[in-house]
This record gives structure tokens, C-alpha cells and sequence, in this order.
């Protein structure tokens, strides 16, 4: 049946409601992405009505629809945002910077199928995901992992944890993606079993099942054990293996430590595992602390530091592939960022648990007396590893010591101000 008549059009009921909250945008594009396939040309956006759209996917491209929005689903479930997915693909296609202006995770898949890389969508997911932590939880092991007998190791790996321990919780290593340089691994591991009750006629294949709840449901129990996950990447670089983590390893680590002994031959794994450092971030609590020691003007050398990396890390977003909107965004986030107080954690030198200061230093020091050499007197007597000092971007705080960086308080820094984070305290990055 042609489509120039939508409404008599037999159409999947279900499929039609799905579809009911979907904006036009979105529908008449996705009809121009397979508009070949019922050999229609393109449309313009007032071609047909939002629900004549609907009619006409749900009918004659449900299949095609379906599958879009299954995609979509699984996007939303890996908790995929676009600001990383961007940062990954400027950097590893060829895309129009102008296409890259996408704010949604439908208009990234419509980029996708537009660029003909649909195929790469699994690698997207797990790189952009990869890329969202790579700021915060990146460590490296100083010798270069031997990757090519990973399948091997793996199976050894397995052998091991799941058939020569006695009652083990049972483990699965997958590989989501890899390079000849870099893989991408997902951990699955039981964490103890359930015993959930549940009526009978749910589990049991009776005739009460097929005519529907019972009049008396009888009670059940079920036993499942829950699995919990952990992702991380190995880059081999030169002389070193990165590693990036998407979240704290700290239940992990009887399970890791065998892994990278039995796969990789890496023993003591924990000892030689590193955390990966900023200079300037070090260059600038020496500052800091130099300029407190000599009772230099407040924290001026601190701040010339700043300023100068400041005017590094805007010079390297001008040479992103990425758009000039995301561009000048990361700009004006990096102008925020400011020298803002110290924290000082279990420190028994100066006979504390806790000191924190945060606020625009210049501001207090004038407003409140004593406050400056109150504080010049704490961080000189604090011991180095206890201290560490506080930035502010976009006025949220950012807390550094011995070259690492994390945000402060409740919640997570949106992804555009961790990634110009990640610019500003980078002194390599030159993308």
C-alpha cells in the first residue's frame, strides 16, 4: 500500500505507542535513514504529520524501527553521554566537526547510521565508557603486558578460579574489544546467593500458570546469585601497560590480583600497580607549599602557574576535532578554574582529623582576620602526605595531592568539566 494515505495503513499497535512520545525530528529523520528500503525519496520535516510518521514506522519500516530503538535501549542501558562519545569519535573518524554537534542519544545513533559506523556501535559504548573515567581512575603497571596470549591466559585464568577452588564464586573474564595495543575486559563474579520467596505458579510450568493467577497462590523459594561487574582497559604503551578502571576496585581485589598473576605472570599485582599523575597538578601544590614557607604574597606563584597552563590547555582545545560550540564551552570552563583552599585529612602532626578550607582565597584572607596566617601556619606544619590542596571550576571543588585530582562532596563533575580537567592538568595532551 503506498503511504501517500498514512491512516490506512495497517500498523503494529504497540509499535505505534512507542513511538508516541518520540518528537518529529527524530521520526522524520529516522524515515530518511531507510527510505530506500520501500524506495521513497527523502521527505522534508512538514511532509507528513507526527502521527502519520508514526503510522507510516510502525507499518512499512517496523522492523528497521525496531531495531533503531533497540539500539537506543542499549545506549541508555550502558549509561553511554554524549560528550565522551563525541571526544571519542573526533578523534578516531573523520566526521565533519558540524556533524558532531549532537546533544541527545538519538541524534548520536542518527550519526552513526549516517556515517555508515552503525557497526562500531558495541565499540562506542565500551570506548566512551572507558573514556568517562579515564580522568579519575587510570593507573599503570611499569613493563609491557604480553597481550598476544591473552586467550590462553584467559582459559588458564578460568580453569583455575573455577575448577580447582573448592566452592569458588564462580567467575567469567569476557573481551569486549581489542587492538593488536588494546583490550577492553569485562569481570562478572558471583557475590552470594539469594533466596527470594515467590509464588509457585511463577517458576512452575502448571496449568495455573496458563490460565492465569491462582485463586490461593502457593509460596516458593527461589535460589539465584547475583553477579557484580567491573570493566577495565590495558593500552600497551611504551615501556608501560595503562590501565583504566570504570570504578574503585577495592572488592576486587583478590580476584584481580589473580587474574594478572595467572593471565600475564604479573605478581604482587597491587605493589606494582601505580596511579597515574599530573606535573602540573605537583607543580602546583610546590608552589603552594614554597610560597607559604617564605611567606611569599599569598599564593601568587601558584596562581602565575595556573595561568600559564590556563593559556596551554585553551591553545590545545583550539586544535580539537570537535565542534566550536564544545569548544568555547571547554574554554570558559577552563577560565573558571581557580587556587580555592587545602584539606588536611588524619594529620597527628598538627593534631587534627580534619581541616578543610575551601572559598576564593583572596576574598577570605581580606575579610577575616587572622585567617591568612592561621592558614599559612597549618599548611606548614601539616605533613605532605595528610594536605592536599583545592581548585574550583564552574565554583565547584576540586581536590589535588601528590599530583591526583577528584572532585569534593557529593555527586560527580559533569563530563565537560572533567574532560577540561583533564586538558588543563594533562601536560602531554596535544590532541
Amino acid at each position: 500500500m503506498p503511504i501517500t494515505t498514512p491512516e490506512e495503513l495497517d500498523y503494529d499497535d504497540e509499535l505505534y505507542e512507542t513511538l508516541n512520545p518520540r518528537k518529529k525530528d527524530l521520526l522524520y529523520q529516522l524515515f530518511n535513514l531507510y527510505n530506500d528500503r520501500i524506495d521513497h525519496r527523502e521527505i522534508v520535516k512538514d511532509t507528513y504529520t507526527t502521527d502519520e510518521l508514526r503510522k507510516i514506522l510502525a507499518s512499512r519500516l517496523s522492523e528497521e524501527t525496531r531495531t533503531f530503538l533497540e539500539q537506543h535501549r542499549k545506549l541508555s542501558e550502558e549509561g553511554v553521554r554524549t560528550g565522551p562519545a563525541i571526544d571519542y569519535l573526533a578523534e578516531h573518524y573523520d566526521i565533519d566537526e558540524s556533524d558532531l554537534e549532537i546533544n541527545t542519544r538519538y541524534e548520536l545513533l542518527l550519526l552513526l547510521h549516517q556515517e555508515g559506523l552503525i557497526d562500531r556501535l558495541n565499540e562506542l559504548m565500551i570506548r566512551s565508557r572507558i573514556r568517562s573515567y579515564s580522568a579519575r581512575r587510570t593507573y599503570f603497571l611499569e613493563e609491557e603486558l604480553d597481550l598476544s596470549g591473552l586467550e590462553d591466559g584467559l582459559g588458564q585464568f578460568h580453569h583455575e578460579w573455577n575448577r580447582e577452588q573448592e566452592d569458588p564464586s564462580a567467575v567469567l573474564v569476557d573481551v569486549e574489544f581489542e587492538t593488536e595495543q588494546l583490550v577492553v575486559l569485562k569481570i562478572y563474579q558471583e557475590v552470594g546467593p539469594k533466596y527470594p520467596k515467590t509464588f509457585s505458579f511463577r517458576i512452575d510450568d502448571t496449568e495455573d500458570e496458563r490460565d492465569g493467577v491462582p485463586t490461593e497462590p502457593e509460596l516458593s523459594q527461589i535460589n539465584y546469585h547475583q553477579l557484580k561487574t567491573i570493566r577495565f582497559q590495558l593500552e600497551i604503551l611504551s615501556d608501560e601497560t595503562e590501565i583504566v578502571f570504570t570504578e574503585s576496585f577495592n572488592r576486587w581485589r583478590r580476584t584481580l590480583s589473580h587474574f594478572f598473576d595467572t593471565a600475564f605472570g604479573v605478581d604482587d599485582f597491587y605493589d606494582k600497580l601505580q596511579e597515574r599523575t599530573s606535573d602540573i597538578a605537583e607543580k602546583i601544590e610546590d608552589e603552594i607549599v614554597e610560597s607559604v614557607e617564605e611567606r611569599d604574597e599569598s599564593i601568587e606563584a601558584a596562581r602565575e602557574t595556573i595561568e600559564a597552563h590556563r593559556s596551554e590547555a585553551i591553545d590545545r582545545i583550539a586544535r580539537l576535532d570537535i565542534p566550536d560550540e564544545r569548544k568555547e564551552d571547554l574554554k570558559t570552563r577552563i577560565q573558571t578554574i581557580e587556587i580555592s583552599g587545602s584539606e588536611i585529612f588524619d594529620d597527628q602532626s598538627i593534631e587534627t582529623q580534619e581541616f578543610r578550607l575551601i572559598a576564593t582565597l583572596d576574598g577570605l584572607f581580606d575579610s577575616v582576620d587572622g585567617i591568612e596566617e592561621g592558614f599559612r601556619e597549618m599548611i606548614k606544619n601539616a605533613d605532605t602526605e595528610s594536605q592536599s590542596f583545592v581548585l574550583t571550576i564552574s565554583d565547584r571543588p576540586v581536590q589535588f595531592s601528590n599530583g591526583l585530582w577528584q572532585s569534593v562532596g557529593a555527586g560527580t563533575l559533569p563530563d565537560r568539566d572533567q574532560r577540561a580537567l583533564e586538558i588543563f592538568f594533562d601536560d602531554e595532551n596535544d590532541e
